[in-house]
């Protein structure tokens, strides 16, 4: 892949904008805030068992709210949206005052990439966005458009949701653009519409759909600048 053919920069925001390993006490806030949903919806009094439920369900499915609804499926209750979850979850994690710790050298990069546009493709609400923005030192008008999940909308790994992102930014050719994301089954259904693929992470693996691996978004804005 050369990036000088490249005209749209897109990019997951959680574990791209952010790396976890570097805002842990974020984190694992992040995280809390999920248990305590899934302890509203589930009713459970205590913490631990809450916790070890979590674990449970999440190294089963693969996230809380995924293993939350495969649970109360088995318990006939009804489910929450995606969107109706994260609004409870996003209230408990702003609710703590933990944030996202700033960055102003990623800021710098992306202010600075000249001649690409840019992109938000992300599983969370836009209030998250925002809050998350405001801590890194961006806001919404660093980028072209920002595609979120709206009530009753797609999610990533769903084409659909990618689609949305095709039509907003009017990408004629896919060829064109690039995303970035640490989860690389997010980076299949891009690569399945011909999008370039980066897979954010420090494992030393390949995939047959992943274009580029590095360990940093920001190894590769530095080359853009």
């Amino acid at each position: 892949m050369n990036f000088n053919d490249i005209d749209v920069l897109i990019f997951d925001f959680d574990g791209v904008m952010w790396k976890f390993k570097d805002n842990q006490e974020y984190f694992n806030e992040w995280i809390k805030s999920y248990v305590q949903v899934m302890q509203e919806y589930l009713e459970i009094e205590s913490d631990e068992e809450a916790h070890k439920l979590n674990m449970e369900l999440f190294l089963e499915y693969g996230s809380t709210y995924k293993g939350l609804c495969a649970y109360m499926t088995n318990k006939g209750k009804t489910l929450p949206s995606k969107y109706e979850f994260l609004g409870k979850s996003d209230k408990h994690l702003m609710a703590s005052g933990v944030k996202i710790k700033r960055d102003n050298e990623l800021v710098d990069l992306i202010r600075n990439v000249k001649g690409k546009k840019k992109y938000i493709l992300s599983n969370n609400r836009a209030e998250y966005l925002e809050y998350g923005f405001n801590a890194l030192g961006l806001n919404k008008n660093d980028f072209d458009g920002i595609i979120c999940i709206e009530e009753d909308d797609y999610i990533k790994p769903e084409p659909e949701f990618y689609q949305k992102l095709i039509d907003v930014a009017n990408l004629d050719n896919t060829h064109k653009a690039v995303f970035f994301d640490d989860k690389d089954t997010f980076l299949e259904t891009a690569k399945s519409l011909s999008i370039n693929t980066v897979w954010i992470t420090d494992k030393e693996e390949d995939r047959d759909y992943v274009d580029l691996r590095t360990s940093s978004v920001k190894n590769i804005l530095k080359t853009l600048v």
